[in-house]
């Protein structure tokens, strides 16, 4: 709750959205006292009171416009950025164009998405860059399929902490968004826990 409000009054959209996909995803996957029907509903029903609450009692105008993204100023300056990247990319797909977008319209004209990779670092920077996420998304899938590894908080905090930035980076975060170097940490806590479990059934 205090988490949401944070992010509310911080004006932090992307967060704030995230935050809460995360809440309901992780009452979902790893709530396992009520019933799955239940969840969904207990938690959709809280969410919607409590965002009513929020904007009921504490007005953000930056907030209020998630319900109009068309005609928000910084949705409409995203897409032109975004276009504006196509362009550049389409003039070195291969080695990228680095900066290229403060031509543009300054330092932070550069396209909200996993586009930046591409734009900044060229097509290997994209191919690397995508080349992590896969074998993320795969160690996580296959720790969620370890009955002990997915009930440990370091694979609940690793996994909430993947969908969140495939999500952001897929619509709204850049390349450099520090959680993902955030995520990579998770990520190496994660296996060397795996790595004990393992180690500690042979012994």
């Amino acid at each position: 709750m205090v988490s949401a409000f944070s992010l509310y009054f911080c004006g932090a959209r992307t967060e704030f959205v995230l935050f809460t996909l995360s809440v309901f995803l992780f009452f979902i996957l790893f709530n396992k006292s009520l019933s799955i029907k239940f969840r969904v509903e207990y938690l959709m029903i809280s969410l919607v009171a409590i965002l009513f609450f929020i904007i009921e009692f504490f007005p953000s105008y930056r907030m209020l416009n998630l319900f109009r993204l068309t005609s928000d100023y910084s949705v409409i300056s995203r897409i032109e950025f975004f276009n504006n990247s196509l362009i550049s990319i389409m003039e070195s797909p291969f080695f990228g164009n680095y900066g290229d977008y403060v031509n543009y319209g300054g330092v932070g004209a550069y396209a909200h998405n996993i586009l930046s990779v591409w734009q900044n670092l060229g097509l290997l920077g994209l191919t690397l860059y995508f080349v992590l996420f896969v074998v993320l998304w795969v160690q996580a899938i296959k720790c969620y399929q370890d009955n002990v590894i997915k009930e440990t908080s370091e694979f609940r905090l690793f996994f909430l902490l993947l969908f969140s930035l495939t999500v952001a980076l897929l619509l709204a975060k850049n390349y450099s968004y520090p959680l993902v170097g955030f995520l990579v940490g998770a990520y190496y806590r994660l296996m060397e826990l795996k790595q004990s479990s393992y180690q500690n059934d042979f012994v």
